[in-house]
């Protein structure tokens, strides 16, 4: 369990990291508070710069996974 929280964590921090160095060329930008969490808690995700069709979503994974393999969507 662990691990997968590691992994989790990694996985925000990467896409935050690579999002902010977007945002200064006028690309989407995400954010996610808290930048930790633990399996069962809250995240809460802030995005812009986004097209905004009915059909956008985001994916969290586990690190190592690939991106085809995201979890349930609503």
């Amino acid at each position: 369990m662990r691990k997968e929280r590691v992994g989790l964590i990694l996985v925000i921090l990467v896409l935050f990291l690579w999002v902010e160095a977007g945002a200064s060329e006028g690309k989407s930008v995400l954010r996610a508070s808290p930048s930790r969490v633990k399996p069962g808690e809250k995240i809460f995700l802030r995005f812009s710069g986004a097209p905004g069709n009915n059909t956008d979503w985001i994916a969290i994974y586990p690190v190592g996974e690939k991106s085809e393999n995201y979890g349930e969507w609503y």
